[in-house]
Parts: C-alpha cells; sequence; structure tokens
C-alpha cells in the first residue's frame, strides 16, 4: 500500500490495483493490472508501479477515468460508432447494453482531472432482447442507428441516440455479421447474406454466400463478405446487379472490411493488423497498410493524423501507427502480457478491448497531448 500527501490510498491485490478515498471513504477507481510496489510523486500527479519481472510503469492519475463501463463477465461483441459517441456491447445472455461518451463539467473526487472537459461513459440504456447469445453488433455511418445479431437468427434494431428498439427483424439462420449503410442492412450467417431496406424494414434480397464478417459501402452499391479462419475468402457483391463482382483469398483470418469513400478500394484488415487493399479498377490485391489508403478509412483512429490500429505477433499485442516518413507501420504502444485481448472494434479516436476475463478495456487517443 502507498499514501499521497493528498489522503489517496493505493492497495495492490493479486490482480489490481485499488485506489481509495480517505476522506470519502470510497473506493474510485481500479487499475486493471498487477503491482508489486507502488509509490506516489510529490504533486500527487502521477504514481509509479513496479513488479518484480522488472516492469515498470508510470502513470497520470489526472488522466485515470472513474467512471468507465463496468467490468461484466460474458461480453461477446463490441462497436464503437464511427464518432466514438455510442459504445454498444452485446452479451452471452442476450443482453445489449448502449454507452455513451462524452466532454463533461463534473470532476471525479479528489483526482484533480487534468482539464474539466474530460471524456466519461455513462449507460444510456441495458436490454435483454436477445434470446441466446448476441454475436455481432454494428452502427450505421451517422450513429444514429445500431444492428445486434444473434445466435437465434434475429436482428434488433435500435436508436444509437437513447437505444429505443426500432423493430426486430427474422434472419433465415444464424446471425454471425452485420453491417449498416444509411439505407440498407445487410445481414450475413452460416448460408446466406440478406438484404433490408432500413425504411419499411422489409427483405429485398438474399445472396447465397457465407458470411462471418460483412461490410457495406455508404452508397450501398457493394457488399464484402469473407468466411474462414485460418484462410479466409473474400466475395465482393454488386446490390445493383445482384452480381459476384469478385472472389479472392486472404492467408489469415479477417477482423474487419472497409470501402474507402470513393468505393475504389477494399481494405481488409486481419486480426494481426495486417492489410490487404483490392483494387476495383485493376482487380489487384495489395499487402500492407499505405498511409494514404488509412486516412481514409473512417474507422481507424487517428492521433494528430496519424492511423493508429491494434496488432498481434507470437508473443505480444500492441497498437502500430503509420508515419509518413515510416515505409512500414512502427509499434508504439504495448499491451501487457497479463491483459489477454480476445477481441476488439475501433472509432476514430478510441479502441475498444475485450478481455478473456469479461474487462473491457478503452484505449482512448487524445489530440493534445501523448498519453
Amino acid at each position: 500500500m502507498a499514501f499521497s500527501s493528498d489522503n489517496i490510498l493505493a492497495i495492490t491485490t493479486k490482480s489490481d490495483i485499488k485506489l481509495y478515498n480517505v476522506k470519502t471513504h470510497s473506493f474510485i477507481s481500479t487499475l486493471l493490472f498487477r503491482g508489486d510496489s507502488i509509490a506516489f510523486s510529490p504533486d500527487c500527479t502521477r504514481i509509479a508501479v513496479g513488479t518484480f519481472f522488472g516492469d515498470l510503469r508510470l502513470l497520470d492519475i489526472r488522466d485515470i477515468d472513474a467512471s468507465g463501463p463496468p467490468s461484466t463477465a460474458g461480453v461477446t461483441a463490441l462497436a464503437l460508432s464511427r464518432d466514438c459517441s455510442r459504445l454498444a456491447c452485446g452479451f452471452k445472455d442476450g443482453t445489449v447494453e448502449l454507452w455513451g461518451t462524452g466532454p463533461t463539467k463534473r470532476r471525479i473526487d479528489t483526482l484533480a482531472l487534468r482539464s474539466k472537459m474530460e471524456a466519461i461513459f455513462f449507460r444510456i440504456f441495458r436490454q435483454s432482447r436477445h434470446v441466446k447469445s448476441v454475436l455481432t453488433l454494428g452502427f450505421d455511418p451517422d450513429g444514429g442507428l445500431f444492428a445486434s445479431g444473434s445466435y437465434d437468427g434475429t436482428i434488433k434494431l435500435w436508436n444509437g441516440g437513447d437505444g429505443a428498439l426500432r423493430g426486430t427483424l427474422k434472419a433465415p439462420s444464424s446471425v454471425l455479421a452485420v453491417g449498416l449503410s444509411n439505407s440498407v442492412l445487410v445481414a450475413a450467417g452460416d448460408g446466406d447474406v440478406t438484404l433490408w431496406s432500413l425504411d419499411t424494414l422489409s427483405p429485398f434480397y438474399t445472396f447465397e454466400e457465407r458470411g462471418s464478417k460483412v461490410s457495406i459501402a455508404e452508397n450501398s452499391a457493394f457488399i464484402a463478405v469473407s468466411y474462414g479462419l485460418y484462410e479466409s475468402r473474400v466475395v465482393l457483391l454488386d446490390v445493383v446487379n445482384r452480381t459476384t463482382i469478385a472472389t479472392f483469398d486472404v492467408p489469415s483470418f479477417i477482423h474487419s472490411m472497409a470501402f474507402l469513400p470513393d468505393n475504389s478500394k477494399l481494405m481488409v484488415q486481419s486480426f494481426d493488423g495486417d492489410f490487404r487493399s483490392f483494387n476495383f479498377i485493376n482487380k489487384r490485391i495489395i499487402r500492407g497498410p499505405t498511409l494514404e489508403n488509412l486516412i481514409q478509412l473512417p474507422n481507424i483512429p487517428r492521433w494528430h493524423g496519424v492511423p493508429i490500429w491494434h496488432c498481434r505477433d507470437n508473443l505480444h499485442r500492441y497498437f502500430a501507427a503509420l508515419f509518413s516518413q515510416h515505409a512500414s507501420p512502427v509499434p508504439v504502444l504495448w499491451i501487457p502480457s497479463e491483459i489477454r485481448v480476445t477481441a476488439w472494434t475501433q472509432g476514430s479516436c478510441m479502441i475498444a478491448l475485450r478481455c478473456e476475463d469479461g474487462r473491457v478495456i478503452i484505449a482512448r487517443l487524445t489530440t493534445s497531448h501523448v498519453s
């Protein structure tokens, strides 16, 4: 344990570090990693955490947000709205939660936040509407609508503002992936890709394709569907002409797909953080990210214009960035090995990590300083 001079007590446990306010007799935050020794800085703005293995962290206490989403076991799906103002969570028991994040003038106890305008998370609603597990979530481009898909084959449409239920759709099979444009919802499953009109909530076409990942262009003209584990098959579909444009294989499991705003390329991101781009004009596949392409993707987080995304190799997980002066991505933040990440989602300024123990960790990129 360690005391700060402003009466904050830090307590280390086997799995985390808890901060306790002696004046208010309440716990104010939990740091989700282990520490074997701790110390406060004389001005009470920082805490140093060391382990017996030689790891050392220096944390700015003013950046600690005491009101993030709770650690809830059974999280099966995550989705961030494009502007990161909303976080949707799906659970094993069929529950759907919607969280909001926005500026607030509220100060949290005596943590002396760097600015009074700090982003906090607040739960907008919690609904248990799906009979079985929620497998997928997706927002429309504006964040005004999001969908949850379940193993039971149901799709729920929710208002992205207040979480009000907009409608329920029934798919032919289990829903493994959903994607939304401003006018069309597409759902993929074990043997079909079904399209619904968001105006009438009626299905209007079904492609006979398997899909565990799906993406739809903002103009609703194209759909990308992938299926597979170690080698994923990607199929490009023409919604207008109801035809298949192209089919190609990617030698790794796909995390997400997105069309560039001008629909000239499809960007495919693997779970390892690798990228492939398919050029619609010359039908070529290019391996690796380019700065020109990444800065056009709406769901790639950027820090001062620099794209940042989650990566992994055989031993480590980390965040990589692509700078204009480097030809290859550069690791910029390593994720501690004790944090076992099972899935993630990303928006324009945040990355949400789903952990094996049920925790959801939010990495927020600031624009005024390095944190």
